[in-house]
């Protein structure tokens, strides 16, 4: 059963524009695509970009998380605008597109960094990142999945027969994870000034997935602690009951 906050706008989200996607990826294995880019390498991406724009969405509609609208439609848009931009073109014809979209991905993939980490931090007693911490944590690996990105570019290469990423030199990759630093700087700035725990941790739990963070903190804290400690069976009664 859907939960409540499912919404006319989750519909759109999660059928209409996988099935956009789709479409794009249908054009581009039909060779309708612009640039310097192979049809099966604008196919693949496609598809793919339609895969993830689902999963916030599925996520919601299951009530395991509750993101919120101006989450899931910032997201959702970007990993369109790659698939889409790739079949019209973009990358090839606008030196600066690729740079932009990069900086622009970085900014949301370290928003949901952030998110991730800040669900962590609200939920441990025994855990507690202090925020320069919070914010070397956020920027570190924002760009970690940056350079992720950039290897599963190469492997779309290898298991396609592509050439895309061999047209291009070292340097435009260096540029790619340049950008997608200068994307997780700007997000962590803004959250140096904003942070705010408690007001954070409202947030957070405005996204209904109290329990089951809940349960991974305890978990945390039950770690950091020694099984003699007389807190630890407080610890694990307290999962039980989290549990039920």
């Amino acid at each position: 059963m859907r939960n409540k906050a499912w919404g006319h706008l989750d519909n759109v989200v999660l059928y209409v524009l996988p099935g956009i996607m789709l479409v794009f990826s249908a054009m581009g294995f039909l060779g309708y695509n612009h640039g310097s880019s192979t049809e099966w390498y604008v196919g693949f991406t496609n598809i793919f970009c339609a895969a993830m724009v689902t999963i916030l969405p599925l996520l919601k509609r299951k009530g395991w998380f509750i993101a919120p609208y101006w989450l899931i439609i910032p997201v959702s848009l970007n990993v369109m605008m790659y698939g889409i931009s790739l079949f019209l073109g973009f990358y090839h014809y606008f030196w600066w597109w690729d740079e932009f979209t990069h900086m622009l991905s970085s900014m949301l993939v370290a928003i949901l960094v952030f998110i991730a980490l800040g669900a962590i931090e609200c939920h441990t007693d025994h855990i507690s990142l202090p925020k320069p911490a919070f914010l070397l944590a956020t920027f570190l690996i924002t760009v970690g999945i940056g350079n992720a990105w950039e290897l599963f570019e190469g492997a779309v290469d290898f298991l396609v027969s592509s050439n895309h990423m061999q047209d291009i030199d070292a340097f435009d990759t260096l540029t790619d994870t340049t950008m997608d630093a200068v994307g997780a700087l700007i997000v962590v700035a803004i959250g140096a000034v904003t942070l705010r725990k408690r007001r954070f941790c409202k947030e957070i739990s405005g996204m209904w997935f109290e329990g089951r963070m809940a349960v991974m903190g305890k978990r945390w804290d039950r770690r950091c602690i020694s099984p003699d400690d007389p807190e630890y069976e407080d610890i694990c009664e307290e999962i039980g009951r989290l549990k039920d």
